[in-house]
């Protein structure tokens, strides 16, 4: 192309303003939604890590016997890891890692943290240096100091971004410990549980639990000695693995998994954000079918022009390359507005997918992103572009632009419109209503008004299990105490937020170990049915002499009934929490529960087992929440329960505090992701094809008005020319439904792990979508039509 090529198209597209503006504003749409969701893409899937050589770096696994274990990938033994630890010739460091909660005081306030304890060279493994102070020593895993890494936001938040920091002492529930430095800012572990560590304490193995190699809690990362492999370390520790397992019988059959750490980071492909780039894809074509169609209405008025172009000698190539480059200017400023449209709402996105991608703290607009939109831009230029420029550049002009050829094209055009959106709205509508299912499902207890939060210090702070008791029947009291408190109660485990659990056995049984049933126990009180709006539906509730010397009572909910007494009443029987040395009480069944999704709407209800807190002693699983149900916003009463609590404890502060409703909706983020996202593609897909389909009857229109002056001529009626416009844009909508109805059927299958109580194919959203892409059509045609039906014969007859 010339530079006159490229002036010229300039000086074109600023004498049409509003032709420009419709392109571009067309192409700002397909190629940012595009844009965006590349980013998320590039954010989880293609960027590096942000570690030095990134793929040097991998986790370790142990991998359990078939039938051993239900998740065959453990984390690793103590004695493994060290023993990888100390092969230098494989790894060049090695790190290892677990979680951990405490409570830190000595600060303005004390706070309850998520802690990684770390050891080894794991700091070394990820090239991290704290950004104040120092890393762990070596000694530092054996001594008995107690050294501290704090986030920056920590640093910033509870110590007020203090620079001399380095040294203050802390405790650690109780422990004195000293703060050696502050990590970068942004530092998250790369395979995280949450995204709120702030604290890194020693990981201390001691003597027996370093030669322990049946406890599996360490997770291990390592990184590769130079000139090492994956797949040439894999079969040296495979040898070794099955070396060990010649010494130690209880080992044989025991693997080691080698993964690179991005893919344990990044996990299995998401479906989900796969199928938004499909659809925006879609919503692209249906972009680039739009602003062809306005090329092709524009480019009527210049047929003249290139007539004289090719009269005076310019050749086709040379024809072509002029029109094209209007295409191109449009799609490059498409493509600006597209980016800046996707910076624009990279945050909001990044909000709306919270906690449903890894690494979106990472994410941004860099060259993979830019150079996407790029090529995107080209893409589509050429795309609409080169149809019109190949028609107009025709050396038979008259035979190019016959009315039958361009009826063909514009029924096509409409099809093709309809298809694409018909199958953007299945896809969006299959996704709403598995989202309205999950809305619907009965969780069994009520999330209004109700708020949670943990308390700050462990049970283990207190000397015996009789004052942590004490201190909960006092905390209870002065809460329930409290103007605007309808009920509160104490428990191990919030809704949605996890749970404690055990294995039972039955009086009078003698199942083996495995055959044992796997619940969910929730210590708690009598007011914990209430509180959450619970039934129940046989027997009783607790009651207040059921207390510590009175005979051991329980509640299990109706799925642990049937499972333990299929066909018997269970009220009566006795049944207890199994324990190695069997110390635990034999407990009553009282009462029956009904079943609830503690858990979420999106699995079914656990066996559940309800003790009172007053009688079960259990360290493990003693109540350390607390719930409250209020008569306005719960959130408006928090500093009130604070100070309910300071009353007891004044080093008992809530932490940790949430909404049940808050807990639920984090619960369902990615459905309401995928389907917030993928509706309002599905919107902007119909939107675009409505306008689409309204230029091309527009454009037919105008190009049959003589047409249509002689049908009025010979006694054709209004009403008859509406009816006709319509019908057949009806029958070209028909074929684009059946089009979409087949890409459809075959693409919806993907989206079938996404859905929730809706099934692919389901009728009822098949037919919704239909009608609505009907009335869509209707709609876009019915103006033009109507322009039509009211044409002066004699005018229409006198147009050229």
């Amino acid at each position: 192309m010339h530079l006159n090529d490229w002036t010229y198209a300039l000086r074109a597209l600023r004498r049409n303003p509003r032709f420009t503006l419709a392109a571009v504003l067309t192409l700002t749409l397909g190629i940012g939604a595009n844009t965006a969701i590349f980013s998320f893409i590039n954010t989880v899937y293609l960027r590096p890590l942000p570690y030095p050589q990134p793929d040097r770096l991998i986790t370790i696994s142990e991998l359990a016997p078939p039938g051993k274990s239900k998740n065959p990938v453990t984390n690793a033994s103590p004695a493994a890891y060290l023993g990888w630890r100390a092969n230098s010739a494989l790894f060049d460091s090695v790190g290892a890692w677990a979680w951990d909660v405490v409570t830190l005081t000595g600060g303005p306030w004390p706070e309850r943290v998520q802690v990684q304890r770390i050891a080894g060279g794991y700091l070394r493994v990820l090239g991290i240096q704290p950004l104040l102070g120092r890393a762990f020593l070596p000694e530092e895993e054996h001594d008995g100091s107690c050294p501290v890494l704090v986030s920056s936001r920590f640093w910033r938040n509870w110590f007020g971004g203090d620079p001399a920091v380095v040294g203050k002492p802390v405790f650690a529930d109780g422990q004195p410990c000293r703060v050696v430095g502050v990590m970068p800012d942004g530092f998250l572990p790369p395979v995280s549980a949450s995204n709120r560590i702030d604290v890194w304490m020693p990981l201390r193995l001691d003597a027996a639990r370093a030669a322990s190699r049946t406890d599996h809690s360490l997770m291990v990362i390592a990184r590769l000695a130079p000139g090492r492999t994956l797949e040439t370390a894999q079969p040296v520790l495979d040898a070794e693995a099955r070396q060990t397992a010649e010494s130690i019988p209880a080992l044989k059959g025991w693997g080691i998994r080698l993964l690179p750490l991005k893919e344990q980071v990044t996990g299995k492909p998401n479906k989900a954000l796969f199928s938004l780039m499909g659809a925006v894809g879609f919503l692209l074509l249906i972009a680039c079918l739009n602003v062809a169609t306005l090329l092709t209405a524009r480019a009527a008025g210049q047929r003249r022009e290139i007539a004289i172009r090719a009269a005076l000698g310019a050749g086709r190539a040379r024809l072509i390359a002029h029109l094209l480059a209007q295409s191109l200017l449009l799609a490059f400023l498409g493509g600006v507005g597209g980016l800046l449209l996707a910076y624009w709402s990279l945050d909001a996105m990044v909000a709306l997918a919270y906690n449903v991608l890894p690494r979106l703290n990472e994410a941004r607009i860099d060259w993979r992103v830019l150079a996407f939109s790029a090529a995107v831009s080209l893409a589509t230029g050429l795309l609409f572009g080169l149809a019109p420029a190949f028609t107009l550049s025709r050396a038979s002009l008259r035979e190019s632009i016959n009315t039958r050829g361009r009826r063909i094209l514009g029924n096509a055009q409409i099809a093709a419109e309809i298809a694409l959106a018909f199958v953007l709205l299945i896809g969006a509508g299959l996704l709403l209503r598995s989202f309205q299912t999950i809305l619907a499902v009965d969780l069994g207890f009520r999330t209004d008004h109700v708020l949670s939060a943990n308390f700050a210090l462990p049970p283990s702070h207190y000397a015996s299990p009789q004052q942590y008791t004490g201190f909960l029947a006092d905390v209870l009291e002065r809460v329930r105490a409290t103007p605007g408190v309808l009920a509160a109660t104490v428990t191990k485990g919030i809704p949605m937020r996890g749970s404690a659990g055990g294995s039972l056995e039955v009086f009078g049984r003698t199942d083996e170990p495995g055959d044992r049933l796997d619940v969910a126990i929730r210590c708690t009180d009598a007011a914990y049915l209430s509180t959450l709006g619970i039934a129940l539906a046989r027997g009783r509730n607790f009651e207040p002499n059921d207390m510590e010397g009175a005979a051991p009572v329980a509640l299990v909910n109706e799925k642990l009934a049937r499972q333990l007494f299929p066909g018997g009443n269970p009220i009566g029987q006795r049944i207890r929490a199994a324990s190695k040395d069997n110390s635990l009480p034999w407990l009553t069944i009282i009462g029956i529960v009904r079943d609830t999704r503690h858990i979420g709407p999106l699995r079914e209800g656990m066996l559940e087992l309800y003790v009172p807190y007053q009688q079960f002693r259990s360290t493990t699983i003693q109540p350390g929440a607390l719930i409250v149900r209020t008569a306005g916003n719960p959130e408006r009463l928090l500093p009130a329960l604070q100070r309910a609590v300071a009353s007891v404890d004044k080093d008992q502060p809530l932490v940790a505090v949430s909404l049940l409703e808050e807990n639920l909706d984090e619960f369902i983020a990615p459905q309401r992701f995928d389907t917030t996202l993928m509706t309002l593609f599905a919107v902007i897909g119909l939107a675009l094809a409505v306008s689409g389909i309204f230029g091309v009857m527009s454009y037919r229109v105008a190009q049959r008005t003589r047409e249509f002056g002689v049908r009025l001529a010979v006694g054709a009626s209004g009403r008859d020319l509406l009816r006709m416009i319509l019908t057949e844009a009806v029958g070209t909508a028909v074929l684009g439904l059946g089009i979409g109805w087949a890409a459809a059927s075959a693409l919806t299958r993907y989206l079938a792990s996404l859905l929730f109580g809706v099934k692919p194919g389901d009728p009822l959203t098949l037919i919704a979508v239909s009608i609505a892409a009907l009335v869509a059509v209707v709609a876009a045609g019915y103006w033009p039509a109507r322009r039509a039906s009211r044409l002066d014969p004699i005018a229409a007859l006198r147009t050229e």
